[in-house]
């Protein structure tokens, strides 16, 4: 997106919050770089979901293991 002078910066709401402003603004004049920013964003979200599942998982197996248990603890 650099390329095409969008930039994201910190912000109040971070990277999500900046990009649905830049998605709602700057991205006006460009409709296909709106698809493609909604687009990316979408597969973002699911891949983020998808951590979260593994991370529960993973911690769920990590609990059933008296080693890993102290591994947790450390």
């Amino acid at each position: 997106m650099r390329a095409f002078g969008v930039l994201f910066g910190k912000r109040a709401r971070g990277f999500t919050g900046r990009v649905e402003k830049i998605i709602a603004g700057e991205l006006e004049a460009a409709p296909e770089m709106r698809l493609i920013a909604e687009t990316l964003m979408k597969a973002r979200a699911s891949i983020l979901d998808q951590i979260k599942v593994l991370d529960r998982r993973l911690i769920a197996v990590a609990k059933a293991n008296p080693t890993v248990r102290l591994f947790m603890t450390a």
